[in-house]
């Protein structure tokens, strides 16, 4: 199953991103895949859900929009950062391809 290779992949992405921003949680990740990759969003949800516990991302939500090609992309991260107050949320543009 290719896909929890490449959803690891992608937590672990998430998990630097959220550190480079200095996120303590990570609300949603928006991911643009694309059509050729064959992955369906439930697969790359079900496998995030697994994957992505007990790390920053463990309650965020998925927005994956379909793509040209093969490329899977992090569009942007939105959560919580260190001494934020509570409920404030900021928006991460990571823009990494994977």
């Amino acid at each position: 199953m290719h896909e929890w290779g490449i959803t690891k992949s992608i937590v672990e992405s998430i998990v630097k991103g959220a550190q480079k921003h200095d996120l303590k949680r990570v609300d949603k990740v928006r991911l643009s895949i694309g059509e050729s990759t064959e992955l369906t969003p439930e697969s790359l949800e079900f496998c995030f859900q697994c994957l992505s516990k007990g790390t920053v991302a463990e309650r965020a939500t998925l927005e994956i929009r379909k793509s040209q090609g093969r490329e899977i992309t992090i569009d942007s991260l939105e959560g919580e950062r260190e001494g934020d107050m509570p409920g404030e949320d900021v928006n991460s543009h990571e823009g990494g391809t994977l």
